[in-house]
């Protein structure tokens, strides 16, 4: 009698390094109750149990069954294990069955290969013997290692990374660069410039993260060119320092930069891009305007900025007239 979909052994999540002993769990999935059973686990190349022994699930040890494991066929190839009824049957339910020792060979090959359950069947609870049998299945088996990926900076006041770690083989690893303030990421020590660096880890790796200071932009201006002239723009790199001068023309003078210091000349530490305005003014004159005896009065004695047109006025007193400055 064929089985539907009502009942089957399966394994899942298999993976296993090379030199190492795993237990390895096997499944019942089942609708069905069941009072007894048999299956053969045949394992690939580089794999074999470790023994017969088997450590039963709380569903195959509470249904009180002989169970007999046996190895077949030579160099521990192949577990048989077959349960029969004693005093109770197998409960439906889909979780560990037992579990069995698999270890591999230290030249087993990475990747990924096959586990074959094969002649496997159940025998119904409380029928003739009927047995339902199951086809042949299947199951993928990982043998990996793992590598160090390590990444690190070239120069860790500049920037770092990220990332590194254990990674299987034939998986990917990501690596990140992150530049600290005013600097930036320029390239791997493998001379690739992607940043996030993902690859596939097929050994160990070790790559340097350089970084390098930012360049940054100093301009300078003049409220007016006629007035003064301003030296010390250009570019500098991050954290360098910039002498900066404003220089008047004759009859001006220095008042101010755009930022409120009065320092002039100056030093300034570059860490971003700066833009500077040196206000010029012109220089002041006094112009007094004088008038003889009490003849009259005169107006436009004051401080006047160079270059200004200054009106003065003459204003004769009564009996009088004016005659010349």
């Amino acid at each position: 009698m064929a089985f539907g979909a009502e009942a089957s052994f399966y394994l899942k999540d298999l993976k296993i390094k090379p030199g190492e002993t795993k237990q390895i769990p096997v499944y019942l999935s089942s609708d069905l109750q069941a009072k007894g059973f048999q299956l053969d686990i045949t394992l690939p190349e580089g794999l074999t149990f470790v023994d017969k022994n088997i450590v039963q699930g709380s569903r195959l040890s509470a249904a009180g069954m002989m169970v007999t494991p046996s190895l077949r066929g030579g160099a521990n190839k192949v577990l048989r294990v077959l349960g029969v009824y004693n005093s109770d049957y197998i409960a439906s339910g889909d979780d560990v069955f037992f579990t069995c020792n698999v270890t591999a060979s230290e030249t087993a090959a990475l990747g990924t290969s096959k586990i074959t359950i094969t002649t496997a069947k159940i025998t119904l609870y409380d029928t003739s013997n009927i047995n339902l049998t199951l086809p042949d299945t299947e199951y993928d088996i990982k043998v990996y290692t793992t590598y160090q990926v390590t990444g690190s900076s070239a120069d860790e006041e500049m920037g770092v990374v990220s990332g590194s770690g254990e990674y299987e083989n034939g998986t990917n690893a990501t690596l990140t660069a992150t530049a600290n303030e005013g600097y930036h990421f320029v390239k791997w020590s493998d001379d690739t410039t992607e940043n996030p660096y993902t690859f596939a880890v097929n050994g160990a790796v070790s790559l340097t993260a350089t970084f390098a200071p930012n360049q940054y932009t100093v301009t300078l201006l003049s409220s007016n060119n006629s007035y003064g002239t301003v030296d010390g723009g250009g570019s500098y790199t991050y954290l360098d320092t910039a002498t900066i001068e404003a220089t008047a023309a004759t009859h001006y003078h220095f008042l101010r930069w755009s930022d409120g210091s009065l320092e002039n000349p100056r030093q300034v530490v570059v860490d971003t891009d700066i833009t500077l305005t040196a206000m010029f003014v012109p220089d002041t004159h006094h112009v007094s305007v004088v008038a003889n005896g009490n003849y009259g009065t005169v107006t436009g004695t004051n401080d006047y900025g160079y270059g200004l047109i200054v009106t003065v006025r003459a204003t004769a007193a009564s009996g009088y007239y004016f005659v010349r400055w």
